[in-house]
């Protein structure tokens, strides 16, 4: 029996950008808290033509977005420069009234296996503002 493994390998140390195509999959952050002091967020990415779309994923929802809820989507570019700050739109929520609102923030790609999403361009963490950083759990790459 022969089983054959793909390696995906993208150098991005000459500057160069990650495809778009690289953030489909699962990612979770520690980050996140909702309710206060609860810390996890699980999301599934997924990817059509340049619009990306985050899918809440934990079984258990959180209680601002609810599980199978958008978490946050955008329409990105085809290739992601690493620390370059691209607008999405993040639905908001508290537990009264889940996934009630969206604002604008922004993706900041640190590697390929790494994002952050931002309140600010600059991902400051000036006043009230956060950042929320995700790792990759899984990748679907599509083919």
């Amino acid at each position: 029996m022969l089983a054959l493994l793909s390696v995906f390998v993208v150098d991005t140390s000459a500057g160069d950008g990650v495809p778009l195509m690289f953030l489909e999959g699962e990612w979770v952050s520690s980050d996140y808290d909702c309710p206060a002091g609860v810390f996890h967020k699980k999301v599934a990415i997924s990817i059509s033509d340049n619009d990306m779309k985050a899918v809440n994923a934990d079984s258990e929802g959180d209680n601002c977005v609810s599980t199978g809820s958008d978490s946050f989507r955008g329409s990105l570019p085809s290739e992601l420069s690493m620390e370059q700050a691209l607008p999405i739109v993040m639905i908001l929520g508290w537990p009264s009234r889940p996934a009630c609102c969206t604002g604008r923030a922004y993706i900041v790609m640190q590697d390929v296996d790494n994002f952050k999403i931002c309140l600010q361009s600059d991902c400051s963490r000036r006043g009230r503002n956060w950042d929320i950083g995700f790792s990759r759990i899984k990748f679907v790459p599509q083919l």
